[in-house]
């Protein structure tokens, strides 16, 4: 749960308006501290191979199927997400590395 702006979002929520968009790969979405909204909706996102989505191209995506106020304020592209052995994606080393990012 990502609480961003007193309201909540379920970041499944996100992440399946995300993953409906044809050059997804793959993509997490996690909340990043933030000083105005408490938590900045981000979301981590792997591209098809060959496609070259860019940020403005998935937000305008996720505009037309979630709430204003659940479109991620950040979209971060990366070659792959972090995974456990048993390959599960390590929601919480993306957190980490973006809310380093951001104090930088």
């Amino acid at each position: 749960m990502i609480v961003t702006g007193g309201e909540n979002v379920h970041s499944i929520e996100v992440e399946n308006a995300l993953a409906e968009h044809p050059g997804v790969a793959q993509v997490v979405v996690v909340g990043v501290p933030d000083d105005t909204w408490g938590e900045r909706i981000t979301a981590a996102v792997v591209r098809r191979p060959g496609n070259e989505l860019d940020e403005a191209a998935l937000v305008l995506h996720a505009r037309d199927r979630i709430a204003r106020y659940k479109v991620p304020k950040q979209i971060v592209f990366m070659d792959a997400l972090p995974t456990t052995a048993s390959g599960k994606v390590r929601k919480d080393l993306i957190r980490r590395d973006l809310a380093l990012e951001a104090t930088r």
